[in-house]
């Protein structure tokens, strides 16, 4: 895994330079959850992110990125009669890949699709610290990444990215009011708003 995430890295920076566009570093605060098609109690939990960004221009208005990103993601859950306190923390290493427009100078809005894989899962209480990557169905996962940007300065800007999960974690089994089994199915998917700083650090 460190290989292949080494070789992505000097691939984004030699393609950035080949093409006279810029590369980045990128990090920041998020406030992430998971979203369940049944009620759940989950609070969101505020987490972290950082990554390297490569941005390849087109024309003038257009452009692509990507990025090698690490990212914190989980919820909150809420103390209830029967359980403590805890939270529920995932680590993920992702690339979105992303097509950009900028419609004014110094702003730009992107979007695109954004690839995800599961590092490790933890579930952590006042009592308990536990692996729970066992209890994960899907490690890859598929998100819908929405963004905007600020140039503050040539070199530094100011962004904002929302994350919706369109592959699901779990897979569940959903029950009536009496207990009785009514079948199964997969639910859980991240939601994600990241806000940051990117520092350009060539080609711009």
């Amino acid at each position: 895994m460190k290989h292949v995430a080494c070789l992505i890295l000097f691939t984004f920076t030699a393609l950035a330079v080949t093409a006279q566009s810029f590369t980045a570093i990128r990090g920041g605060a998020a406030l992430s959850n998971l979203k369940y098609k049944v009620e759940s109690n989950n609070r969101a939990r505020i987490t972290w992110f950082g990554g390297i960004v490569a941005n390849f221009s087109l024309q003038e208005e257009f452009f692509v990125r990507t990025e090698l990103s690490y990212s914190v993601r989980g919820y909150q859950v809420p103390a209830t009669a029967t359980s403590n306190k805890g939270t529920v923390r995932y680590n993920y290493l992702s690339i979105p890949l992303l097509a950009g427009y900028q419609p004014i100078k110094n702003f730009s809005i992107m979007a695109g699709p954004e690839l995800g894989y599961m590092l490790s899962a933890k579930s952590k209480d006042d009592v308990n610290n536990l692996d729970i990557m066992g209890f994960v169905h899907n490690r890859f996962s598929i998100d819908a990444n929405a963004g905007i940007a600020w140039s503050l300065t040539p070199e530094l800007v100011l962004d904002a990215h929302f994350l919706v999960g369109l592959t699901s974690l779990y897979r569940v089994a959903y029950t009536d009011e009496n207990g009785v089994s009514t079948g199964a199915g997969r639910d859980g998917f991240n939601r994600v708003l990241q806000v940051g700083l990117l520092y350009k650090i060539s080609g711009y």
